[in-house]
């Protein structure tokens, strides 16, 4: 990073023309897709704001293709789903109008992922099927310019939306390649991405055991390359998982941690999942009130950004009553077991009233 930031400084000491513009743009795109993962986001997104005006001076359909496209990404991690899918379908469009292959990859998966969160599971889906479909055979080993593998990436979301419809053993299969495709890249960003897709998969499914060697291996992972914006998200999840396996103090531990780095940070995608599992965690620590405050809390987040498929839950816990801590599915005696296989979830399903609580789910679902 510290190249292009050199580069970039030193572009003003050359005479303006459309060749050193053009080029001032793509180093604004490098240094937006090198500061994501770091967590450093609003940064980001003023080289993205930058780059969109100099593209749109340069009258560069093509660059202004890529802001749509990195901005869809930049949005969705703040919380903006909305506004993420607006910038993804404009992404589509240029794409489709200059026929630009890596344009058309980068703008349908950030807007599957898009569509993911705010409940748009066919439409996900499809997205996810289709960059998977055009990657086949030599060019799953190609790069592009996303921040994410581009041959992984679809992989561990369309497992997350396999696993949100209760298709496990096909989510589980599509995972497991996830996984071994970033492993083969050697692209540790995928990989942590991939390892928590899984890990919600097996915590939807009650095997908590799985879940919480994989968040571990991300979590690992995630500190030692300083991924920060990576980092909350997998530790609140592992904190979910070690309270439905009756970890509880350490699991609230990591809850609490987790939602304070994603909020020192900005983070909003899978926010109000983490709030809802944190409500889940207080529930089983005998902490009812702390519960609804938690779950309240996160029902608000979730309508106010639009993210009908994280609105969709059981009723709160209610006010006064002091539940007893519940055998969790998956846990047993103390052990981990696999639970039964809760029933598939509606399509693009409306929010309703209930505040989110949501038994048999544990890690939210990335990039």
């Amino acid at each position: 990073m510290a190249c292009f930031e050199r580069a970039l400084a030193a572009l003003p000491h050359l005479p303006e023309s459309q060749e050193t513009l053009e080029l001032a743009v793509d180093l604004h795109f490098d240094l937006a897709t090198s500061r994501l993962p770091l967590g450093q986001l609003e940064t980001g997104l003023q080289h993205l704001r930058t780059a969109e005006g100099l593209a749109r001076m340069l009258g560069d359909q093509r660059r202004l293709g890529w802001v749509s496209a990195y901005m869809c990404d930049y949005l969705w991690v703040t919380g903006d789903s909305t506004g993420s899918r607006t910038f993804g379908l404009s992404g589509q469009a240029i794409a489709a109008t200059i026929d630009d292959f890596q344009l058309q990859i980068a703008a349908d998966f950030y807007l599957g992922v898009a569509c993911f969160t705010l409940g748009d599971y066919r439409q996900a889906e499809d997205l996810c099927r289709k960059v998977m479909q055009s990657l086949a055979g030599d060019l799953s080993h190609k790069r592009f310019r996303l921040t994410e593998f581009p041959a992984s990436g679809p992989r561990y979301y369309l497992a997350l939306t396999l696993a949100e419809r209760g298709e496990f053993d096909e989510g589980t299969t599509i995972g497991q390649e996830a996984i071994h495709l970033a492993e083969a890249a050697d692209h540790q960003f995928s990989l942590v991405l991939a390892c928590w897709s899984l890990a919600y998969l097996y915590g939807l499914r009650g095997e908590l055991g799985p879940a919480a060697r994989l968040l571990e291996r991300g979590l690992a992972v995630s500190r030692e390359w300083n991924l920060n914006v990576l980092s909350p998200r997998v530790t609140g999840s592992l904190g979910s998982v070690y309270s439905r396996s009756q970890r509880i103090p350490e699991g609230l531990s990591l809850l609490h941690q987790g939602l304070k780095e994603m909020e020192a940070l900005g983070i909003g995608g899978y926010h109000s999942l983490l709030v809802a599992d944190l409500g889940e965690a207080c529930l089983l620590a005998d902490q009812p009130e702390d519960a609804l405050a938690a779950a309240s809390r996160a029902l608000t987040l979730a309508r106010n950004r639009g993210e009908r498929g994280h609105s969709v839950g059981a009723p709160p816990p209610r006010r006064h009553h002091r539940a007893p801590r519940p055998s969790r599915p998956g846990v047993s005696g103390g052990a981990l077991q696999p639970s039964p296989r809760p029933g598939q979830r509606a399509r693009d399903a409306p929010a309703p009233g209930p505040l989110p609580s949501r038994p048999g789910q544990v890690v939210p679902p990335h990039r």
